[in-house]
């Protein structure tokens, strides 16, 4: 199934087309620019790259937000005027599972659960994203022995004095929230957090291909699309 991934949830943007499991093309541009002005060129450079055509694709997937109020109606207009034209399925995906999926599985250290067959986590993964309004989106995960990051629980829009009593044991931190954040969070938590490098925290349109691969839920219409703001009644983006 091939599957054309969009991620515009911050300033950079990202493009990919995958089939099934393999990676077909993927481009990723990060800079001032925003990504109105790079996406649609972008769409056409992966598909060149990849050999294929517009109709020759079975679905698109996009990432949907949290993140930048124009990078995510950017990202969610394109998909849904490339669905509805070429009369595919549309799949939304999380954009901090994206970020999560930057991960990969050796920074996930697994120890064995006493009496069980499986692994239990030794640490958890938080994505952040500068929400601004002094806020940050927040997410959790865990990782188990197939390697892919599991939320727990739901995506937050939290100031950071309510995400503090949230940062329990060991864990790592991953997300340009850390711009803003991660000194204060490393200045309470200690030697507990472990901010992960700077370059895990541009998401990519290849892990949007593999979500969607791997959880397919299609738009029953592809209308019914909309942008996870999270706020979007502080936003006043109306018309989805």
């Amino acid at each position: 199934m091939k599957i054309l991934g969009l991620e515009t949830s911050t300033r950079a943007c990202s493009v990919a087309v995958s089939d099934g499991a393999v990676l077909l093309a993927e481009m990723t541009v990060a800079g001032r620019d925003r990504p109105s002005d790079q996406l649609m060129a972008a769409v056409q450079q992966v598909l060149a790259a990849a050999g294929l055509a517009l109709a020759d694709l079975d679905g698109i997937a996009v990432s949907a937000g949290p993140g930048s109020f124009t990078g995510i109606r950017v990202g969610v207009t394109a998909a849904k005027t490339l669905a509805y034209t070429l009369g595919k399925p549309v799949t939304a995906v999380s954009s901090l599972d994206v970020l999560a999926a930057n991960v990969p599985a050796p920074r996930w250290p697994v120890a064995a659960a006493s009496g069980s067959c499986c692994t239990t986590p030794s640490r958890s993964l938080w994505v952040l994203v500068d929400a601004r309004k002094d806020k940050v989106y927040a997410a959790r995960y865990e990782s188990f022995s197939d390697g892919w990051p599991t939320r727990v629980g739901e995506e937050q829009l939290v100031a950071l004095e309510q995400l503090m009593p949230q940062l329990t044991g060991e864990f790592a931190l991953l997300g340009d929230g850390l711009v803003r954040y991660g000194a204060a969070i490393q200045q309470a938590t200690g030697d507990r957090g472990h901010p992960l490098p700077p370059a895990l925290w541009v998401p990519r349109a290849s892990a949007v291909c593999r979500l969607a691969a791997w959880h397919p839920t299609p738009a029953p219409d592809v209308h019914a699309l909309a942008p996870h703001y999270l706020y979007s009644k502080e936003s006043d983006i109306s018309g989805w």
